[in-house]
């Protein structure tokens, strides 16, 4: 698969073929000028083609509550540097892989934007990028029990009452082997 068979006939550019080396190809591009009378100049000019990048990664985990600490590994070919961002936010140059806390601290689901950005080390005008979405729940605020009557007489009835935010079931712990599985803050 030669140069010339990704050439547009009467159009001066065309598609050099992809290159996944490790090092700069020089190409050496001839362009020839004849005449019908037998006359004919030359010009050449070397071309240097850089490895292609290709950036990629994966996630430990894509989704969990806050705070969920997510393990990012590069998984982009060798011969790059790379710019790891956060919601467009720069938190790392690691070439291998790191851990980052994603925190959400509203009551809402709330998505980041991972974006690695990988550059060739050859030609920093050689890049490619590449983003996946973490999605990050709201931690439950477990908020301040209450008991009414807080000190009485056995057997004593309590009301056990919580501000909790957040959640669809609470707990509640005796200590004694008995737990307590509701889907209502107050009991």
């Amino acid at each position: 698969d030669g140069i010339r068979d990704h050439c547009v006939t009467g159009v001066q550019t065309c598609a050099l073929p992809i290159y996944n080396g490790s090092q700069n190809l020089i190409i050496k591009a001839e362009h020839f000028a004849l005449t019908n009378l037998g006359c004919s100049a030359s010009q050449s000019r070397n071309l240097t083609v850089s490895p292609l990048v290709r950036a990629d990664f994966s996630l430990s985990a894509d989704s969990g509550c806050s705070p969920l600490v997510v393990n990012l590994s590069n998984l982009s070919a060798p011969g790059s540097t790379l710019s790891w961002f956060v919601d467009g936010n720069l938190v790392s140059n690691s070439p291998s892989q790191f851990n980052f806390n994603f925190v959400n601290n509203t009551q809402e689901l709330k998505v980041f934007r991972v974006l690695l950005q990988a550059t060739n080390v050859l030609n920093g005008a050689c890049s490619d990028t590449i983003s996946r979405l973490v999605r990050v729940f709201p931690k439950p605020v477990a908020g301040l029990l209450g008991a009414i009557p807080e000190i009485g007489c056995s057997p004593v009835k309590v009301a056990l009452f919580s501000n909790a935010q957040g959640a669809s079931r609470y707990l509640y712990d005796f200590n004694d082997g008995t737990i307590l599985d509701t889907s209502i803050a107050t009991v």
